[in-house]
């Protein structure tokens, strides 16, 4: 690792010459700021100074902490296989045109320089863009579309403005009848930071690591499950050490086919071969049947239905495999501040993951079923 104590200083190199020549040569001898021995050490000092700043600048180079610049994009590309993101420019598209071809062919030549207008479209002001590749233009051709790209590098390029007098274009041509009349481009990018690239490194070789969630989860998508669920064995009151990986299609059913190609894909990402079993997943419709205590009269007030039903609608929506009865009743609460409370007829009771404390053979997806509401005042 590159030494975190500071680096010599002019002043520590030349104390210590002093300090060899008085020590080791001549006691008496004329060590101060000027003297004959002083021209030696001075060059000396300067030529030390350098030589410790390309060491700590070469040892940086190497370790993905201190990196910076090409060096660091370097490491991140050899050791993790991530590009980093540089600075580039927006590019796009503009069309121009002509009233008639009377001028004959030619060629719209790469460079070419369009400026577009301040406008509503272009609020922070004038903006430059070039053509970037040569275009021909044929004895005929009275519209054409050439590419651009923006002349700065970065964000703030972006714009879609069409019309007449949106922009000019700022080198001749052999033909000076041409004229912007539509301008498409994108934004750039700007060099990724080096804390960024860092941090986005160190992610990506965390979500890959053998025994994560993460590369557990895209070893079984990889092999066509469309949802994943991991339980640890911690899960229930007694840790029997055996983990479960319930995997499922898009309609949360699970072929045969899917478990086998799932057991032998996880063979290479299970830490250490920890105990992990892959089961299926099924679905459950949940009918709900509730009656609503409103603040008032139901008849005094305007109707929940709507806002009611949507609400538990996307309370379901998120893949859940369990639900409770309280946590839907502050869904309805929630929903309309007219609500009070709600009790529920059905589902009877609230339905946790476990199955009697223990991890299910196969993992229920609920959704939502048939809705019931009756509404009445407070009691």
């Amino acid at each position: 690792m590159p030494a975190s104590q500071p680096l010599p200083t002019l002043r520590d190199l030349l104390t210590a010459s002093a300090s060899g020549v008085v020590g080791a040569r001549d006691a008496r001898a004329d060590t101060r700021r000027g003297s004959v021995y002083d021209h030696f050490s001075g060059s000396g000092a300067i030529l030390f100074t350098r030589e410790a700043s390309r060491d700590r600048d070469l040892f940086r180079a190497v370790y993905l902490d201190t990196a910076e610049g090409d060096d660091l994009s370097r490491i991140v590309k050899l050791r993790f296989g991530i590009d980093r993101i540089v600075a580039s420019a927006g590019g796009g598209t503009a069309l121009l045109t002509r009233p008639t071809a009377d001028a004959g062919p030619g060629t719209i030549w790469k460079g070419t320089r369009i400026l577009l207008f301040a406008s509503a479209a272009s609020p922070g002001g004038s903006r430059s863009y070039a053509v970037s590749s040569d275009s021909p233009v044929g004895p005929t051709t009275t519209a054409l579309t050439v590419p651009i790209r923006a002349v700065d590098l970065g964000p703030g390029s972006a714009v879609s403005v069409s019309g007449p007098s949106i922009a000019r274009l700022d080198d001749p041509l052999w033909d000076g009848s041409w004229q912007v009349a539509a301008i498409q481009c994108s934004d750039g990018t700007l060099l990724e930071p080096a804390a960024d690239l860092r941090a986005r490194a160190r992610a990506t070789q965390l979500a890959a690591r053998k025994g994560y969630a993460l590369a557990i989860t895209g070893a079984c998508v990889a092999q066509g499950a469309a949802h994943v669920a991991l339980l640890d064995s911690n899960v229930t009151a007694q840790d029997h050490g055996l983990s479960c990986c319930y995997v499922g299609d898009a309609g949360f059913q699970t072929p045969a086919r899917l478990v086998r190609a799932c057991m032998v894909a996880l063979e290479s990402y299970r830490a250490c071969g920890a105990d992990l079993q892959v089961l299926g997943m099924q679905r459950a419709a949940v009918d709900v049947s509730a009656t609503v205590t409103l603040r008032d009269d139901p008849g005094r007030l305007p109707s929940s239905e709507v806002a009611l039903r949507a609400a538990l609608s996307a309370a379901f929506a998120l893949t859940r495999y369990d639900y409770d009865l309280d946590e839907l009743a502050g869904v309805l609460a929630r929903a309309d501040g007219n609500v009070q409370s709600a009790v529920f007829q059905k589902p009877a009771g609230s339905v946790g993951v476990l199955v009697g404390g223990q991890l299910p053979g196969v993992l229920t997806r609920y959704a939502l079923g048939t809705v019931t509401l009756s509404y009445r005042g407070p009691s």
